[in-house]
């Protein structure tokens, strides 16, 4: 079964909801601001979430 198949769990839905807020939120500060720096945004906007939790789901479900 391919790893996109996979269910998530609750706990995981919702860090996967805040990866995708947080890549759209980089996707309109993009448009603003070319210059930006991607890491040191996404670092910021997810300090407060597990890092290792959205390392798993990007690994795991994004094939990242």
């Amino acid at each position: 079964m391919s790893s996109r198949n996979k269910l998530l769990n609750n706990d995981q839905k919702f860090v996967a909801s805040k990866i995708y807020e947080g890549l759209k939120l980089l996707e309109k500060n993009i448009k603003e601001d070319p210059e930006i720096n991607y890491i040191s945004f996404l670092e910021d906007f997810y300090k407060d979430y597990n890092s290792l939790e959205i390392e798993y789901i990007f690994r795991e479900y994004f094939n990242i």
